[in-house]
């Protein structure tokens, strides 16, 4: 049997926790540049006087989508995800 060291779960960790990091700030950049895709889109239909709506409604959803991502780890959002936790689970 093999025996493993505290040093590689302590590597292991630490690349986790890059790979998460990694992951979050892609998922971020993602959001950022589709909501930020949708607002040019908006703005061309502006422009071009065409229909709006649609657009506005697609172009709110992806900066709620963005603003909710960004506010997750905030005491804003933690203090209800604990009480809904407690509450439900």
């Amino acid at each position: 049997m093999q025996q493993v060291h505290a040093q590689d779960y302590n590597r292991a960790s630490l690349l986790a926790i890059g790979i998460l990091i990694v992951l979050t700030w892609g998922a971020a950049i993602t959001l950022a540049t589709v909501a930020l895709a949708g607002l040019v889109f908006l703005v061309l239909d502006l422009v071009h006087k065409r229909n709006a709506i649609p657009n506005l409604v697609v172009t709110s959803l992806l900066v709620l989508h963005l603003i909710l991502w960004q506010i997750r780890y905030t005491p804003l959002w933690q203090k209800p995800a604990k009480i809904f936790a407690q509450v439900f689970f």
